[in-house]
């Protein structure tokens, strides 16, 4: 499939938003690592510390631009490696952090403040191997909620503690800014994100560009 932001050997993760590319092609020189499979328009990570992505720093005004949206579509494999990261943009272990991942009880969603949690969702779910899911996490600073979402469907939400502050993060794919986590095993075929919050009708139109087939 290919479409205006994902292409089959173009732009990986496009920040709409600021209307410019943040991830290049898997193989670039200083870029990301990975694979496009078979021609196919999504990335494969294999647990091993090779296969990440990183965009370097990127700036998200949660505070000033009224919250945040990350949109993902994933295939996971069998193998379920706690606490093994979808997506982690942060400054350390913890600093700054903006995070998702899985680990046995579930999904998870968490946003720092510095070294100090102010959003702490778990969905206690586990989405099922080898089937494609598009993942949705997102804080609204005007509610005070933070959500997660699969497939469009909500399931969870709660209360952040504090407003999650402005920050200028590191991005990762596929990677934890905790050295002791392990490296994941699932495909991608994209992740959008934006310093601010999406409405439903918004995330319904990413996750058409994102899905997999």
């Amino acid at each position: 499939r290919q479409d205006s932001y994902l292409t089959t050997c173009g732009d990986f993760w496009m920040d709409i938003y600021a209307n410019r590319p943040i991830f290049c092609v898997p193989g670039q020189t200083n870029g990301p690592h990975g694979s496009v499979t078979n021609s196919e328009p999504f990335v494969m990570f294999n647990a091993s510390s090779s296969q990440y992505l990183t965009a370097g720093s990127r700036t998200f005004n949660i505070n000033s631009g009224g919250g945040f949206t990350a949109i993902m579509c994933v295939k996971r494999v069998q193998t379920l490696n706690n606490n093994s990261r979808f997506f982690d943009f942060g400054n350390g272990a913890p600093s700054d952090n903006i995070l998702c991942g899985m680990y046995s009880g579930g999904v998870y969603f968490h946003i720092y403040n510095g070294t100090t949690y102010v959003v702490a969702l778990d969905t206690g779910y586990v989405p099922p191997a080898d089937q494609w899911f598009v993942l949705c996490c997102r804080y609204n600073t005007s509610t005070n909620q933070a959500t997660i979402a699969f497939n469009c469907v909500q399931w969870a939400n709660v209360a952040a503690s504090a407003t999650p502050s402005n920050r200028t993060v590191t991005s990762y794919i596929g990677r934890s800014w905790w050295g002791g986590d392990p490296y994941p095993n699932y495909y991608t075929t994209g992740l959008y994100a934006y310093a601010r919050y999406f409405c439903d009708t918004e995330v319904a139109a990413v996750s058409n560009l994102l899905m997999y087939p």
